[in-house]
C-alpha cells in the first residue's frame, strides 16, 4: 500500500475484505475498524486499514502459538460481557430477583442484576458469604439445602461460555413460600450462622420473594431459556471473530495491490 492515504468507500473495502455490507457495519457499529464520517458516508483511510489488519493478523497469530488452553481469567475479555449484562439485567427485571453469572468457583461473569436487601445483607460477613456460596452450590445441583427446615433457597442454570469453560447462571436467594409460617423458628439459627443480627436479618428477609413449587419450576424454566439465549449470544460473537480472523489474514495478502 502506498505511503499517501487511499479513502475507501464501503463499498471498496467490502471488496478488500471480501465481506457483505452488514459485516461492515456491525464493525462500525462495535468501534472496531477505523473510519471517519463526511456528511452520511463513511470513508477509510487505507493506511488506517493496513495497521487494522495487520495488528489483527498478528493477533491470530499469537493465538495460535500459544500452547496452554486459555484460562478463566485470560479469556473473559473475549465474551460479549456487555450484550450479557444487558440480557440479564432484562430477565432480572421481569422476575424481580437476583440475578447473575458465576464460575464454578463462585467468581463473578457478570454484575449482579436486581440485587437485592437480603444478599447484599449476606455479603456484609464472611459467613454470610459463606451462606450465600452454600446456596450457590446447592442451587448447582438443583437441591433444597440438607438441613430441615431451610427458609431460603436459590435457582442455578448451567451455562457454556464457549472455550471459556462453564459458568452457573444464579437467581436468588428466595424465601421458600411453603416455609414462611417457620421463619421464626429458624431466625437464630440462620443469623448465628451468617454472623448477623437476628432484627436486621428479618428485616431483609420481609422483603425477599417467596416462591412456591409452582414458580420454582416456572422460573427454573425461564433460567434455562435464558442461558439459551446467552450461549447463542456467545456462540455468535465467537463465531463472528473467527470470520474476522480469517479476512484479516487473507486481506493483508491484498492490501500491497491497493
Amino acid at each position: 500500500m502506498p505511503d499517501q492515504a487511499t479513502y475507501l468507500t464501503t463499498r471498496q473495502l467490502q471488496e478488500l475484505l471480501q465481506v457483505d455490507r452488514l459485516t461492515i457495519y456491525r464493525l462500525l457499529d462495535a468501534g472496531d475498524i477505523p473510519a471517519f464520517k463526511i456528511g452520511r458516508q463513511w470513508r477509510f483511510d487505507s493506511r488506517e486499514i493496513e495497521r487494522w489488519l495487520n495488528k489483527r493478523s498478528d493477533t491470530q497469530s499469537a493465538s495460535s502459538e500459544q500452547a496452554e488452553p486459555t484460562t478463566r481469567s485470560q479469556g473473559i475479555e473475549n465474551l460479549p460481557l456487555a450484550g450479557m449484562q444487558t440480557i440479564q439485567d432484562s430477565f432480572a427485571r421481569v422476575l424481580g430477583l437476583r440475578l447473575a453469572i458465576v464460575t464454578k468457583r463462585a467468581q463473578p461473569v457478570t454484575s449482579p442484576s436486581n440485587e437485592q436487601p437480603l444478599d447484599q445483607l449476606l455479603q456484609t460477613t464472611s459467613a454470610g458469604l459463606d451462606y450465600l456460596a452454600v446456596l450457590i452450590e446447592a442451587g448447582q445441583k438443583n437441591l433444597e439445602l440438607e438441613e430441615d427446615g431451610a427458609i431460603v433457597g436459590m435457582l442455578s442454570q448451567t451455562l457454556q461460555l464457549g472455550q471459556q469453560g462453564v459458568a452457573w447462571l444464579c437467581c436468588g436467594p428466595f424465601v421458600y413460600a411453603e416455609r414462611t409460617e417457620a421463619l421464626h423458628a429458624n431466625l437464630d439459627r440462620m443469623a448465628q450462622a451468617c454472623d448477623l443480627p437476628r432484627e436486621l436479618l428479618y428485616q431483609a428477609l420481609l422483603k425477599t420473594r417467596a416462591l412456591n413449587q409452582a414458580e420454582r419450576e416456572q422460573f427454573a424454566a425461564l433460567l434455562t431459556s435464558l442461558a439459551v439465549a446467552i450461549e447463542t449470544l456467545i456462540a455468535q460473537e465467537q463465531a463472528f471473530r473467527q470470520h474476522l480472523q480469517k479476512i484479516a489474514a487473507l486481506a493483508t495478502q491484498r492490501v500491497g495491490e491497493l
